[in-house]
C-alpha cells in the first residue's frame, strides 16, 4: 500500500484509516513513515470465501482458486525479473509445465501466473472455472510440479524465448506515454530502496537472469523462493447464491441499527450534513477559482492535423501500402484479408480462428515448439477481426481479418515463414487440443463479460442501430459469447461442425486475391522485406476471392441484462444519420460539454456513479453512458433531459476555451511509430 499525506492537515487525522498495527509502530518524532514486512506465516494459510452470484446462476465450475507465494523484495529487482520471466515459463507458456499438469488433472478451464511487485514479490497462479473440490488437487498439482522442474531443470529454448520477448519490449519502448510510463516504474525503487532509478534501469537484471540459459539460475530461484515456502496463501473463492441478499440485508439491519440509536439533534445534525453536501456538490466554481487552473490559449494549438499516410504499390499483384517511419530496426507488418468473404452465419467462426491461430500444433511444430519460435524470432504475433466503414458510412462495411506480427529486420525471414506456417498448415482437426484451447477462450470471455459490463453494453446497443455495432456484436458482443458458451457445453457433439466451420473459413480468407500488405519501417528496410514478403505470397493458395451479401437484421431490443453486482451501466443511443443529420467537428466540443459538464455532474458527482459521458462518433453512432452507477431510472431520466440542459446552456469564452482544448486533447495524443502505421491504413480503408 502508499500512503500519501497532504497539505498542513493535523497528522493523526490522516492516519487514523491505518491499521492500528502499523499506528502503533509510528513515531510522531520522526517524519519518514516506513511500512514494514509482513511477518512470514509458519504454514501455508488456507482460505475459502464466497462471492454472490444470481439465484438462476450455475455454480458448477465457477470456483476460482489462487496459490499465492510472497518471494522476497521488489528491490531485488534481478529476483523480480526473474519470477516475471518463470511466470510466462512455468503457466503462462502453451507448454508451460505447471499449465499441462493442471489441464491433465481436468482442473478448471484456464490459468494463469503474475507477479505483483509491491514491497514484497507475491507470485500468483490462477485457476478459474474450477470447483472447491479441486483445492487440495491443485495444491498439490502446483508444488510438485515446481519441485519436478526445478529438479529436473527447465525447458532452455522455452526461457530463451520468454526472455527474448521481454527483451524485445524492454528494448522496442514501443509505448507514447513514456513520461507517464517511467514515472510510474520509479515509484517501487524510489518508495522502497530510495532510488527512482532503481526500477528503470533493466540491462544488469536482464544479463543476469540470460545467465539461465546455461545456468540452473531459474531453477535456484524456485527452490529459494517458491517451493515449500510456508509464507503462503491458498485461497478459493465460490460462488455462493443469495449472498448477495444477506450482505443488503446486513447493511439494512446495520442502518436501521445506527438510525435507532441516533437521538433528535443528532438526526437533525446527520440531515443538515446531508443538505450541505447536496449544495456543494451542485455549486458552481467560482470565476476566481477557475481562473487559478493554468489554461492554454486556442494560438497555442496547432491547426494543422498531423496526416499519416501510405505509399501503395504492388507485390505479385498484392497492394502493399509502405507507411514510412523510423522504427529503430523494427518491422511491423500488417496482413488484412478481406472477411466478407465468409457467409454471414460463419462470422463468429472467424472471431473464433483469431484466438485459435498461434495456439494449435501446425505441420512442423508442436504449440509448445510454436510458442518458442515465435517467442524467439518475433516481438509479437496475433490476429484479430475489425471492420473498416468507407467514407464513414455505415453501408460501406470493409471487415478485415488482421495478421499482425513485428520483429527486427534481421529476422523478417523468420516472421514470415512462421506466418505462413500458421496460415497455412494450422491442425484444425486435432480434436483435443481444440477442446482445450476453446474451453479456455470460453473462461476468458466469461471473465470478460463479467468485468467489462460497459463495454459489452455500449457493443449490444450499437447493434440495435446499425451494421458495423451488429458485426462487433457478433464477433466479440454477447452473442459472441453466447456462441462459444453454446461450442464448448455441446463440444462432443458438434466438433466434427466446428472443425468443418473453422476450416471453411480458412481457406475462404487466406488467399493471395484476398489480401492486402501493410508495413511500418525504415526505408532502407524495404527492399529486403519486399523480397520476404514475395516468397510469403508465392506460398499462398490462388482462389477467386467472392464477396457475400450480408444483411444484418436491426432491431431495438432495450434489454436488462442482470449480473449479482451492485452497480449497472446504463447505456442509450441510436445512429444520427438515419434521422437525417450528418456529422460535423462541432459534434465532438458537443460530446465534451455533455460529458464534462452536463452528465459529469448529474451522473458522477450527484448521482455516485463512477462516471458519465456521451460518445459522437463519424461513423452517426450517439451514446449516453454511465459507468458503475447505482442508479437506473434516475439515469435515464437524465440522459432524456439533455435537450433541456443544451436549450439553456451558455459560456462565456474562458469556459468554451477548455471544452475545445479538452477536445483537441482528445485527438491529439503521441503516437508510437506502430500507431501510426495503424493511423496510415485506417484512413486508407476509410
Amino acid at each position: 500500500s502508499y500512503i500519501y499525506l497532504y497539505g498542513n492537515a493535523d497528522l493523526d487525522a490522516e492516519l487514523q484509516f491505518i491499521d492500528a498495527e502499523y499506528l502503533s509502530k509510528y513515531d510522531k518524532s520522526d517524519t519518514e513513515i516506513t511500512i514494514p514486512l509482513q511477518k512470514p506465516f509458519d504454514a501455508l494459510k488456507e482460505v475459502t470465501a464466497a462471492y454472490p452470484v444470481a439465484e438462476d446462476a450455475d455454480t458448477e465450475n465457477q470456483t476460482f482458486l489462487t496459490m499465492n507465494i510472497v518471494a522476497g523484495k521488489n528491490t531485488d529487482q534481478s529476483l523480480v525479473m526473474a519470477l516475471d520471466i518463470l511466470s510466462d515459463v512455468l503457466v503462462n507458456h502453451e507448454s508451460g509445465p505447471v499449465r499441462l499438469a493442471l489441464q491433465e488433472a481436468g482442473i478448471g478451464k484456464d490459468v494463469s501466473a503474475t507477479v505483483d511487485d509491491l514491497k514484497q514479490n507475491v507470485f500468483q497462479i490462477i485457476v478459474k472455472n474450477a470447483n472447491l473440490s479441486d483445492k487440495d488437487q491443485f495444491r498439490r498439482i502446483v508444488l510438485n510440479t515446481l519441485r519436478t522442474s526445478a529438479e529436473t531443470g527447465l525447458n532452455k529454448k522455452m526461457i530463451e524465448g520468454v526472455i527474448n520477448r521481454k527483451e524485445f519490449r524492454l528494448r522496442e519502448g514501443d509505448d507514447a506515454q513514456k513520461g507517464l510510463t517511467y514515472n510510474y516504474r520509479v515509484l517501487d525503487g524510489w518508495f522502497f530502496a530510495n532510488d527512482p532509478f532503481l526500477s528503470l534501469e533493466y540491462e544488469k537484471p536482464l544479463a543476469e537472469v540470460k545467465s539461465a540459459l546455461h545456468t540452473d539460475y531459474l531453477e535456484k530461484v524456485i527452490k529459494n523462493y517458491l517451493i515449500d515456502n510456508p509464507h503462503s496463501l491458498l485461497l478459493a473463492l465460490e460462488p455462493r447464491k443469495g449472498l448477495e441478499n444477506e450482505n443488503q440485508k446486513n447493511t439494512e439491519d446495520k442502518l436501521a441499527a445506527f438510525k435507532e440509536s441516533l437521538d433528535e439533534q443528532k438526526t437533525a445534525a446527520l440531515i443538515e450534513e446531508t443538505q450541505n453536501l447536496i449544495s456543494y456538490q451542485k455549486r458552481e466554481d467560482s470565476p476566481e477559482a477557475l481562473a487559478t487552473i493554468p489554461l492554454l490559449n486556442l494560438s497555442d494549438i496547432s491547426k494543422e492535423a498531423a496526416w499519416f499516410s501510405v505509399t501503395e504499390s504492388k507485390i505479385t499483384d498484392v497492394p502493399l501500402l509502405y507507411h514510412q517511419e523510423f522504427t529503430n530496426n523494427v518491422i511491423y507488418a500488417t496482413l488484412f484479408f478481406d472477411a466478407q468473404v465468409i457467409p454471414e452465419e460463419l462470422i463468429p467462426y472467424a472471431a473464433l480462428l483469431t484466438e485459435l491461430l498461434g495456439s494449435m500444433d501446425t505441420k512442423n511444430y508442436t504449440y509448445g515448439e510454436l510458442d518458442n519460435e515465435l517467442n524467439i524470432h518475433t516481438g509479437g504475433f496475433n490476429t484479430s477481426l475489425t471492420t473498416y466503414l468507407k467514407n464513414r458510412n455505415d453501408t460501406n462495411l470493409l471487415p478485415k481479418f488482421i495478421v499482425s506480427a513485428k520483429a527486427t529486420n534481421d529476422k523478417i525471414d523468420k516472421l514470415f515463414e512462421l506466418s505462413e506456417e500458421i496460415l497455412q498448415h494450422t491442425k484444425i482437426n486435432d480434436t483435443e487440443r481444440l477442446r482445450t484451447v476453446l474451453t479456455r477462450h470460453q473462461s476468458r470471455v466469461e471473465a470478460r463479460v463479467k468485468r467489462d459490463g460497459w463495454g459489452y453494453a455500449r457493443t449490444r446497443q450499437s447493434s440495435y442501430c446499425n451494421n458495423s455495432g451488429m458485426f462487433n456484436e457478433l464477433k466479440g458482443g454477447l452473442e459472441y459469447y453466447w456462441f462459444i458458451t453454446k461450442l464448448v457445453n455441446n463440444f462432443n457433439a458438434k466438433a466434427d461442425e466446428i472443425k468443418q466451420n473453422l476450416k471453411t473459413v480458412s481457406a475462404l480468407l487466406f488467399s493471395k486475391e484476398n489480401m492486402v500488405a501493410g508495413v511500418t519501417c525504415n526505408r532502407q528496410d524495404l527492399p529486403g522485406l519486399n523480397r520476404e514478403l514475395e516468397k510469403f505470397i508465392s506460398m499462398l493458395p490462388a482462389a477467386k476471392a467472392n464477396k457475400q451479401k450480408w444483411s444484418f437484421k436491426l432491431r431495438k431490443k432495450n434489454e436488462g441484462i442482470l449480473t449479482a453486482s451492485k452497480v449497472q451501466y446504463v447505456v442509450k443511443g441510436y445512429d444520427f444519420k438515419k434521422l437525417g443529420y450528418e456529422y460535423d467537428g462541432k459534434l465532438r466540443v458537443l460530446s465534451q460539454i455533455l460529458s464534462r459538464d452536463y452528465l459529469q455532474k448529474q451522473i458522477r458527482v450527484l448521482g455516485g456513479a463512477y462516471g458519465g459521458f456521451t460518445i459522437i462518433s463519424a461513423n452517426g453512432n450517439i451514446l449516453f453512458g454511465s459507468y458503475r452507477d447505482p442508479n437506473l431510472s434516475e439515469t435515464l431520466h437524465n440522459f432524456d433531459a439533455t435537450p433541456e440542459f443544451l436549450k439553456s446552456f451558455t459560456a462565456d469564452e474562458t469556459t468554451m476555451t477548455r471544452f475545445i482544448i479538452g477536445t483537441i486533447a482528445r485527438m491529439d495524443k503521441p503516437k508510437t511509430p506502430s500507431e501510426k502505421g495503424r493511423v496510415a491504413f485506417r484512413r486508407y480503408f476509410e
